[in-house]
């Protein structure tokens, strides 16, 4: 007996979501922490509401999933291709493990905020769902918090938990 696929239901739900609220109807999903150091990304492709209902996410096809979970290559991806020329971007990031490269990411950010902060790049926001149990939410917390204490003004990230995926409304 396999484990329902609640990752697919997040997905094609925040999908759904997400294509009612862009000009262009279509919402870009990639797969990250694939190849064996966890360090590459790879394409599901940019879909519109109808291609979010049916999308399989069922995992990437060209690579495997690394031993890795590297997030900055998936946030670079999503600043440097999808947002370099949108108005204004949303990324959503679900993530059922521990991040792997948090300061790397962090140090990224932190130049992202800066641009945005200082007028030199379109707003971004960035939101990190965790779903399961392997999940560390202190770490997800640390994401969202990032630019405390800081000289940026500007709030990047936010996070929220799904510990159970048993109804549409845990989803949401």
């Amino acid at each position: 007996d396999s484990a329902p696929n609640y990752v697919q239901g997040v997905a094609r739900k925040l999908g759904g979501i997400l294509t009612s609220v862009t000009k262009s109807g279509k919402v870009s999903a990639l797969y990250w922490a694939v190849s064996p150091d966890g360090s590459k990304t790879e394409m599901i492709g940019d879909l519109d509401d109808a291609g979010w209902a049916k999308v399989a996410i069922s995992g990437p096809k060209r690579e495997k999933w690394g031993r890795g979970t590297k997030l900055l290559p998936a946030i670079q991806y999503g600043v440097e291709q999808i947002a370099q020329d949108a108005d204004w971007t949303m990324g959503v990031i679900v993530t059922d493990g521990i991040i792997e490269d948090e300061q790397d990411c962090i140090n990224y950010c932190l130049s992202v905020g800066k641009a945005i902060a200082g007028g030199e790049r379109n707003p971004i926001k960035l939101v990190l769902i965790g779903i399961g149990q392997d999940v560390d939410e202190d770490q997800l917390q640390r994401f969202d918090d990032m630019f405390e204490g800081s000289s940026i003004d500007y709030d990047l990230w936010s996070h929220g938990m799904v510990a159970s995926m048993q109804e549409e409304a845990d989803i949401l």
